[in-house]
């Protein structure tokens, strides 16, 4: 009796690998680098907490504009970068929102935050080699800044989730399994419409739950290309 066996395809080329990543890149689109003023004097997160809720109200506007993919965004105590597809009108709004919402999040802890330097600069990424070195900035800022962390521990980001199979691992249950109040207190607000499906991590919705992060592996030829990427000065 014979057996069908299945022959093991061939791996791609370099080169076709290569083209996998332009022809997905000129499907998609279009992308923008927005980040804000990283400021001195303007410190925006200062406890974890602060940072925590930057996580959560991410998620949140993310829900709140499914017609701007959030590819990564990594959070810095005074300004934030985020990669992102759609158009540059609607990435604005996002952004708007988040910084209305920040502002109410310091008013309800007491604090007074001048957020009017927090604007954003919102910047065309027209070719893949942009969007690559875009995405690696990105995801090492929080290294560069912080020497006690990697590129792939950082917590404040989704940079940790690239190309990391177990960065779930110490999920803390489902959004849905969370309480009226412990739903209201996470978002800090009434709003509390959300994918109840969303994995929650030390305390956030976790990136992997909301950002594009098939999109965003697919745009390197494989880990080995983005490990690269991220392990070298793309700051240029």
């Amino acid at each position: 009796m014979k057996h069908n066996c299945q022959i093991p395809s061939r791996p791609l080329s370099f080169g076709e690998r290569e083209r996998q990543c332009e022809n997905l890149f000129r499907r998609r689109g279009p992308f923008f680098h927005v980040c804000t003023p990283g400021e001195d004097s303007l410190i925006l997160f200062e406890t974890e907490d602060d940072f925590r809720f930057a996580m959560n109200l991410f998620a949140l506007v993310s829900h709140l504009f499914p017609d701007v993919r959030i590819i990564t965004f990594e959070v810095m105590d005074s300004h934030i970068h985020i990669i992102m597809e759609g158009f540059a009108s609607r990435a604005k709004e996002l952004f708007e929102q988040f910084r209305k919402r920040l502002y109410r999040f310091y008013h309800s802890t007491g604090r007074v935050r001048d957020l009017h330097a927090f604007q954003p600069n919102i910047i065309p990424v027209e070719d893949l080699t942009f969007l690559r070195n875009s995405i690696a900035y990105v995801n090492r800022n929080g290294f560069l800044v912080h020497s006690e962390y990697t590129p792939f521990s950082y917590p404040w980001g989704a940079n940790r989730f690239y190309f990391n199979p177990d960065s779930n691992s110490r999920q803390e249950g489902r959004y849905g399994d969370l309480s009226y109040d412990e739903k209201r207190r996470l978002f800090r607000s009434n709003t509390i419409d959300y994918p109840e499906q969303h994995i929650l991590v030390d305390g956030y919705i976790s990136p992997a739950s909301f950002c594009d992060l098939d999109l965003g592996e697919a745009l390197f030829r494989d880990a080995r290309h983005y490990f690269a990427l991220v392990s070298r000065s793309v700051e240029g």
